[in-house]
């Protein structure tokens, strides 16, 4: 019985082997079974044997080119004494290598990079158009208005001026400078910066400005990470040293060459020469039609001959040619091309006469600036000729020291000689008699008009009292539109009603609590 089963199921599988080896869909099956093997097994070797390499291989071939500044060329005089070259210095700049994951890690770096320029009194010079003033408080650096809403067009990351919006507009043109700081210090999370022990860090108006310059100049160039960002000029030789003795806590901060314009003789030459500055925005295209190489980047000059050869001492841009990985590490270099130097320029100017006539027409400015200089407060009257006209002393030294060429720090310092020590004594004791007048006008019941003070009171109020209402922060353009409602001219006030006349204005505004 069971041999009888047996024999029917050998002879059912010969008919079905006889009926699939006739069948097609049994060859087109093998096929595709076959294919399915191949297609699995070159998955299997593209993936898990040689994946790495092939990946490695991939992200070689992301090809990205830099360009190389040139030197810019020298100036000489006719006789081929240098007026204008270029000195070896040094960058400190930040590459965006990847090796922070995290922007706390971030944040943290940037810290700790400021803490070494600072103590070296390194300024960062970032593309953020907001600076500290003397008094601790921020401001926009653009030189117009129409400067101003540009920086604020690429902070924004608008496309035009025209999209800015009003005050309660989500890109606001009518914004103040802390305000502007403050919510990109809080975008960048710098509010959350903390030490390497986890304890939260205090940070100066300095600090927060230079921390959110460097975010902001990262950002600006985030596109480009296999190149260097540049967020100090000119370093000093201390400061390089120490920035490569904590290379480890700095990944990413570098100390590259560069060279710096040195000017001999500037002054007697510097209406001549003219100075070198980075491109400006409106300037750009003009600058391009000439030469496309031109960036935002570049250095060229501004005024004088720097300016008017601009073309001859700029030079040729070199090129280098790479490869980079994803976090813009360079893996290889393809190519280079070495920039050319820009030309030397000569002219017919002699630089021994030049300066030899500068020099006596300062001295005969200087005496005839001294025979007009008396020592009395008002030596002139309306009927005083022109020609005849006396320079109190005092005026002069407050245009020395306005201008800078009197330093208070100095003729207040230990290096200063008995003479300076006398002069800044005696602005001392000035400004203190000066407030105390001030004090005793605005107390008085029954102060004196404004215009039956004396000269420099008179200036001392109308001046001083709004500076000192300006650092409590007011808005210009609140002050302005509540100022517009006081009437009275100032001219007919007394100091006391001038005050109360700002007082009003900041109680409007609310910087201040009534008195």
């Amino acid at each position: 019985m069971l041999r009888d089963f047996l024999e029917l199921l050998r002879e059912r599988f010969a008919e079905l082997r006889r009926e699939v080896k006739t069948s097609r869909l049994f060859i087109l099956g093998l096929g595709y079974m076959g294919l399915l093997a191949v297609m699995v097994f070159r998955l299997y070797q593209l993936q898990i044997i040689n994946g790495e390499s092939y990946q490695k291989n991939y992200l070689q071939k992301t090809e990205k080119t830099v360009s190389i500044p040139a030197t810019r060329g020298n100036i000489f005089d006719t006789n081929g004494k240098l007026l204008a070259y270029n000195r070896l210095s040094y960058n400190v700049t930040i590459k965006d290598s990847g090796e922070y994951r995290k922007p706390a890690q971030r944040n943290l770096m940037y810290y700790r990079l400021i803490q070494i320029l600072n103590a070296h009194g390194e300024t960062v010079t970032g593309r953020l158009e907001i600076g500290l003033n003397d008094n601790g408080a921020f401001y926009f650096t653009s030189p117009n208005e129409e400067a101003r809403k540009r920086f604020l067009r690429d902070f924004y990351g608008l496309k035009r001026v025209t999209e800015l919006t009003g005050a309660s507009g989500k890109y606001p043109s009518e914004i103040t400078a802390e305000e502007l700081l403050n919510k990109r210090f809080q975008s960048y999370k710098l509010n959350e910066l903390k030490d390497e022990e986890g304890n939260p860090l205090s940070l100066s108006n300095l600090e927060k400005l230079e921390l959110v310059n460097i975010r902001y100049t990262m950002g600006l160039t985030a596109y480009r990470s296999y190149e260097s960002t540049v967020v100090v000029t000119h370093v000093k030789d201390e400061t390089r040293v120490d920035i490569l003795e904590n290379q480890a806590k700095l990944l990413g901060v570098n100390c590259e060459q560069t060279t710096e314009r040195v000017y001999n003789d500037a002054v007697p030459f510097s209406s001549l020469i003219g100075y070198v500055g980075k491109v400006p925005d409106e300037q750009l295209k003009e600058l391009r039609e000439k030469n496309p190489d031109y960036s935002l980047s570049d250095t060229i000059g501004r005024t004088g001959i720097e300016e008017y050869m601009e073309q001859d001492l700029h030079g040729k841009k070199g090129s280098r040619t790479m490869y980079v990985d994803n976090v813009g590490h360079v893996m290889e270099v393809e190519s280079e091309t070495e920039p050319v130097a820009g030309n030397d320029v000569y002219l017919s100017i002699d630089r021994d006469l030049q300066v030899g006539i500068y020099h006596q027409l300062e001295q005969h400015l200087a005496g005839i600036l001294a025979a007009k200089l008396v020592n009395e407060d008002n030596p002139n009257n309306d009927t005083t000729d022109s020609t005849a006209r006396l320079i109190p002393i005092k005026d002069a030294y407050y245009q020395l020291i306005g201008n800078n060429v009197l330093s208070l720090d100095h003729i207040k310092g230990e290096s200063a000689s008995e003479t300076e020590r006398f002069i800044a004594e005696r602005l001392r004791s000035y400004g203190e008699s000066s407030l105390a007048a001030m004090r005793s006008q605005l107390m008085d019941s029954a102060p004196l008009n404004m215009a039956e003070l004396p000269n420099d009171q008179r200036a001392f109020s109308i001046s001083s009292i709004p500076i000192s209402l300006l650092r409590r922060a007011v808005l210009l353009r609140k002050i302005r539109l509540t100022a517009a409602k006081i009437t009275m001219p100032v001219g007919r006030q007394t100091p006391f009603r001038c005050v109360n006349s700002c007082r009003t204005v900041l109680k409007t505004v609310g910087s201040i609590p009534p008195q």
